[in-house]
């Protein structure tokens, strides 16, 4: 059983998993729309989402992911570095 732990790089929380497994974690948002002069309140949840590791040219496995409408890639040997290895500093 892959023990899971948080990382967060640039900003954005990500599980990562001591097998090398990505995803992205469940999220809620909060958004206000005004219709015929009332106002109502909703909430979007986003589910719990694997990442999909591709191989570089260099031969790393990268994963990407939209944070703030921005394309973000992270190897995945860091991600699991920052989570697992004790005293890793980027």
């Amino acid at each position: 059983m892959p023990e899971w732990k948080t990382v967060s790089y640039r900003g954005y929380n990500l599980l990562v998993s001591d097998a090398g497994d990505i995803h992205k974690p469940e999220t809620r948002t909060t958004y206000t729309t005004r219709r015929a002069d009332r106002e109502q309140t909703f909430v979007s949840v986003f589910k719990e989402k694997p990442l999909r590791p591709y191989l570089t040219r260099m031969g790393y496995l990268e994963v990407n992911f939209v944070h703030g409408r921005k394309c973000i890639k992270a190897q995945v040997h860091r991600l699991v570095a920052m989570a697992f290895v004790t005293g890793w500093h980027g």
